[in-house]
């Protein structure tokens, strides 16, 4: 999941860049109209500069000529510029065009999974269903997400799908759980040392912290169930979470025996396989559990 700010604030986008979310930018010339001071040009060339996400600078022609000579200006000011393009049948033709030349671009003013799909085809990066003003009209915007995101994944499209026109953080909610769901078999494993059961002098809110996300994983296991969603816990030796010398000492004082095949594991030959078996299919029917893998230090506990 990503987080766009939708806006030519650009202090609002220092912030969100300062608190470490920040994805990218989508703005339009509504948003540029309530900044003061500043051509749009020197807006976007700014904002790429704050981050190395994409973003997006709209154009304002109908003609497909029109749209190619702004969109072409705007993607010398910056290598992370998307060309915003509204969708309609000389928007596909543009964006076509622009993906012919190595342009990236944002489809935006979709409303429908069948517009979506479209402006993919044609080339789009991105893809901004609105999901606000679906709702004015009494419509799921949240079905346009769920059914590009599915269409895209079951098809292998690269393009990606932007929540736009979000009303309430209930929609920021919705998109990450429909991003995640929408292949109908989302996979999480989350990754825990085993001081969390085992304890550990001075590491207390490390402790807590691991047993509190395995305590987590059997309730949202149960939530998501019927979604498709698994969500499990591999609990690994400490020296694979704590680096360095730190986590080898921490590993030697909650270890209460030898492990029973002589070592933790090594993670990448080890480790690495077990999250890959917990991703696949093949595990569809293990959810909120914890798998100890440390070697069998627990099996004398």
């Amino acid at each position: 999941m990503k987080i766009f700010l939708d806006t030519a604030d650009i202090e609002e986008i220092r912030t969100a860049a300062r608190w470490g979310i920040l994805d990218g930018v989508t703005t339009n010339p509504t948003l540029y109209a309530k900044v003061e001071g500043a051509s749009y040009e020197d807006i976007l060339r700014e904002v790429c500069s704050i981050t190395p996400g994409p973003v997006s600078a709209e154009v304002v022609a109908d003609d497909v000529d029109g749209m190619l000579e702004e969109g072409r200006h705007f993607a010398k000011l910056a290598p992370n510029i998307v060309v915003k393009v509204a969708m309609s049948e000389n928007g596909l033709e543009a964006i076509s065009r622009f993906a012919e030349e190595g342009i990236k671009t944002n489809c935006t003013l979709i409303f429908s999974t069948n517009q979506g799909f479209l402006a993919a085809k044609a080339g789009a990066s991105l893809i901004s269903p609105f999901v606000g003003r679906l709702d004015d009209i009494n419509q799921d915007g949240m079905i346009v997400i769920r059914e590009l995101a599915e269409i895209f994944a079951l098809h292998d499209i690269e393009s990606e799908v932007l929540a736009a026109s979000i009303r309430n953080p209930l929609h920021v909610t919705q998109a990450a759980h429909r991003a995640l769901s929408s292949s109908e078999h989302g996979r999480l494993v989350f990754v825990v040392p085993t001081i969390g059961m085992a304890g550990a002098f001075g590491l207390a809110a490390s402790a807590a912290a691991a047993e509190s996300l395995r305590a987590l994983t059997k309730s949202v296991a149960k939530q998501w169930g019927k979604y498709g969603i698994t969500v499990n816990v591999i609990a690994v030796g400490p020296q694979h979470v704590i680096a360095g010398d730190l986590g080898r000492e921490v590993a030697e004082g909650v270890s209460l025996a030898v492990p029973a095949m002589g070592s933790p594991g090594d993670a990448a030959t080890d480790l690495a396989p077990l999250v890959s078996l917990l991703i696949r299919d093949d595990a569809h029917f293990l959810t909120g559990t914890t798998l100890v893998a440390d070697g069998g230090v627990w099996l004398t506990l």
